[in-house]
């Protein structure tokens, strides 16, 4: 979700909205929520991104570290800019396309849920899910995700949530099939490990 309301129950909806939030927790969809881009001076906590359930993902300076526009709520830190991004525009007609350079934790939060759903197919496809029973339904818990994000940072106070070591270049350019499937397993070990 990449947008955020303020937690105060005297708006409209928002008791409803935390009552969907509950539920989809309860019914296990991992979520994912952007944290507000109003930086540390925002007194009020955003909702979504800050609901129980739901994993805040902040936008990260090409360092690592915080953009001080995501404030002090994100659980993990991903690229919060990008250089360009296609994306369908309304400027002269609806199938224009257009490059733009994008930044905030909106964008961070999509890299985050496409990392997540990355290492549940990863999951889902390797040899893990022969040997260990269960691995895939386990990841699909809050709790057991939020730990392979945060084993992601490698320990950082950062939180930022590096993926190089893990996908690094040289990752399957050997020409030999069982030697790329070795590095696959590999790979997703680490992840969930």
């Amino acid at each position: 979700m990449s947008w955020t309301v303020p937690d105060d129950e005297t708006l409209p909806d928002v008791k409803d909205l935390k009552a969907a939030i509950k539920e989809a927790y309860e019914a296990k969809i991992l979520m994912f929520g952007a944290s507000s881009d109003q930086g540390y001076n925002d007194s009020k906590k955003p909702l979504p991104a800050t609901s129980p359930g739901v994993i805040c993902i902040g936008a990260a300076k090409w360092s690592g570290h915080c953009e001080e526009a995501a404030g002090e709520h994100p659980d993990f830190l991903l690229p919060g800019r990008t250089k360009s991004m296609k994306f369908r525009g309304h400027q002269g007609s609806a199938a224009e396309e257009t490059l733009k350079g994008m930044s905030g934790s909106s964008t961070a939060t999509a890299l985050g849920a496409g990392l997540t759903a990355l290492i549940l197919y990863c999951v889902e496809i390797s040899e893990l899910k022969q040997t260990q029973e269960g691995c895939r339904e386990k990841l699909q818990d809050f709790g057991s995700i939020k730990k392979v994000l945060l084993a992601m940072t490698q320990g950082g106070a950062k939180k930022y949530i590096n993926v190089k070591h893990i996908f690094h270049g040289d990752l399957g350019k050997s020409a030999d099939d069982g030697e790329i499937r070795k590095e696959f397993e590999n790979a997703v070990w680490l992840i969930i490990k």
